[in-house]
């Protein structure tokens, strides 16, 4: 990526996040909920006919679609769901979230459902993650069997993301609005 194309990615990340405050500032809590409640919907028509599984899932900021209804569901449902522990050096470890059992930086392996943070993410399942690689990394460790699967509000599926050699891709987006949409779009 040269010069010009690293900025554009750090001035859309710039962007994506002022857009993300403004959002948070207008919601209410109900709001948040409900929004919550519709992606675990989504998610859970996309895993209702599946086996037990271990489902990788992020604890969302005030700032990030929320996960904590997806959480929930899936471990009323039986599944084992992993969270991650951000590490001094931005790698991720992994805790089973019923037992508090930390799995090390391998536990996502187990994962058969990655669900994971995004910015944005394009049409062609580009990710644009916050910047330290953190799951760029992870992703390396994964089954690569398993379904990596980016949560962003509607307005951050967009036609095309700036992106490194070294960025993972992802297979789906999960929005509110639209569900989970295999990626490629458009195709």
């Amino acid at each position: 990526m040269d010069q010009s194309e690293a900025a554009a990615k750090v001035a859309l990340r710039r962007e994506l996040r002022r857009a993300r405050r403004e959002r948070v500032t207008a919601a209410d809590q109900e709001s948040r909920r409900d929004l919550g409640r519709r992606l675990s919907a989504h998610l859970m028509g996309m895993v209702s006919d599946s086996r037990t599984m271990t489902v990788a899932v992020f604890e969302s900021l005030p700032t990030e679609p929320p996960t904590e209804e997806i959480i929930a569901a899936l471990r009323v449902a039986g599944h084992r769901v992993i969270a991650p522990i951000l590490l001094a050096d931005k790698d991720l470890s992994w805790r089973d979230l019923s037992s508090g059992q930390d799995l090390g930086v391998e536990g996502i392996a187990d994962a058969t459902v990655i669900v994971l943070p995004a910015l944005a993410v394009d049409v062609r399942g580009r990710r644009l993650g916050q910047g330290g690689g953190s799951y760029d990394r992870a992703l390396l460790r994964a089954d690569p069997e398993a379904v990596r699967l980016a949560v962003v509000f509607e307005q951050e599926v967009l036609d095309a993301v700036p992106a490194d050699d070294h960025d993972q891709p992802v297979d789906a987006v999960l929005t509110a609005d639209r569900g989970v949409r295999r990626l490629p779009l458009g195709d």
